[in-house]
């Protein structure tokens, strides 16, 4: 991939959950948590939507940033537990399966995918933008994707948009791959999203060479 070209990846979930919210008690207190407000710590961003909780971001001692727990509706779990917490009642299957993420299996010949012996790691760098508002919250970060021999391959800017609806749980997430260290191949291998079967209803969307693909179709 030439230096000057980048690869964007719009990843835009619309999640929507059966089942109400709770009322807040107090119309003074909802008035005071309307909207997306994030709350920063050392190692985690938490996201809260009109008071209620519905994410963290986590971007500190992982392989790579993800955002854990994930919460719809009701308070509805939109992931699994394992392996962050001990998730009772769940498969203990792929130890890299850490929430809501993004990776690949194959960039310069270098797995980001999963942890298993020589692989890369996605590191953060900065935060570029961490705006609150009513009606939209955003997330935006440049991090590092750093080989097994401590040098980086790529960079990338992503951004995420949690937005204000009622009735639903939507957030897009917008990824871009920067060739910043020479150029970059990314291998013939997998892009997934998971969502919790009889919860969700989502949708993946891949930008690819100025062509939109959606989630069951192939990439030629």
């Amino acid at each position: 991939m030439p230096r000057q070209k980048q690869l964007l990846i719009l990843l835009s979930l619309l999640i929507w959950i059966s089942g109400g919210c709770t009322a807040l008690n107090h119309a003074g207190t909802q008035a005071n948590h309307r909207g997306i407000q994030f709350i920063e710590s050392p190692k985690t961003i938490r996201v809260e939507i009109n008071g209620g909780f519905f994410t963290e971001y986590h971007f500190a001692d992982a392989a790579r940033p993800y955002y854990y727990p994930l919460m719809g509706l009701g308070n509805l779990p939109m992931t699994r537990n394992w392996p962050m917490t001990a998730g009772e009642n769940e498969e203990h299957d792929h130890p890299h399966h850490r929430s809501l993420w993004f990776a690949h299996g194959l960039v310069n010949g270098v797995n980001f995918w999963s942890e298993e012996k020589s692989f890369g790691k996605i590191v953060h760098e900065k935060f570029t933008r961490i705006e609150s508002g009513k009606k939209v919250g955003v997330i935006a970060s440049s991090n590092n994707w750093v080989g097994p021999d401590g040098r980086i391959v790529c960079t990338d800017d992503r951004t995420m948009r949690i937005y204000n609806r009622p009735g639903a749980r939507m957030f897009d997430f917008e990824i871009t791959i920067h060739a910043s260290h020479g150029p970059v191949t990314l291998g013939d291998t997998t892009l997934v999203a998971h969502l919790t079967p009889g919860h969700t209803k989502g949708h993946c969307v891949l930008l690819l060479n100025e062509r939109f693909l959606f989630t069951g179709e192939q990439l030629n």
